[in-house]
Order: C-alpha cells, then structure tokens, then sequence
C-alpha cells in the first residue's frame, strides 16, 4: 500500500504543475472554493507573464499586497509561530491531514 501513496503524491504534483504551467487555460476559480478578493488577486499576480508578476521588481511589492494586511514583516522572526508540530523524524506525517474527500 505504500506504493499507492506514492504514486498518488507524484501524480497529484504533476496535475499541479500542469494547471500552474498552464495557467493562462486553466485557472478558474470555482464557486464553491472561497477565496477573498485579496487571494484571488494574489494568485493571479503571482501566476501570470514575469513581467507583470509581482514580486518582480522585489519582495516590497509582496509584502504590501492587501492579502498580507495586518503581517508585521519587521517582527516576523521575534513571534512565536500559532502552531509549533511535533515531529518524531524527517518521515513523520502525522500533522498532515488526510486527503480524502
């Protein structure tokens, strides 16, 4: 049954990488999938032609979208993170959520 979680992960990566690569056929945001307007604005401005991709001209441009709003970039480093997992080794999974549907 390992085998079946691997290559369930490999495929799943790949069918991203093709919707992303392609994004200019492929990105639709569904009704039922709630995004804010700050997200849906955020991802298109980060999958879209390099030139208008924000973040190009430096991470200020990122950091000021509404999206991040409220994020004390200066402090980031001093906060203590909400959530801290614990990890019982580099193949621990047990704070991932299940996937199934």
């Amino acid at each position: 049954m390992e085998w079946y979680w691997f290559v369930s992960l490999v495929l799943n990566r790949k069918l991203i990488e093709l919707l992303i690569v392609n994004w200019r056929t492929h990105l639709k945001f569904l009704e039922e999938v709630k995004l804010s307007p700050e997200a849906k604005d955020l991802i298109c401005k980060l999958l879209c032609n390099v030139e208008k991709r924000l973040g190009t001209k430096g991470a200020y441009e990122i950091k000021v979208h509404p999206w991040f709003k409220g994020i004390e970039w200066e402090e980031l480093y001093q906060m203590e993170a909400v959530f801290i997992p614990k990890v019982n080794g580099e193949l621990d999974t047990q704070n991932l959520r299940s996937l199934k549907r």
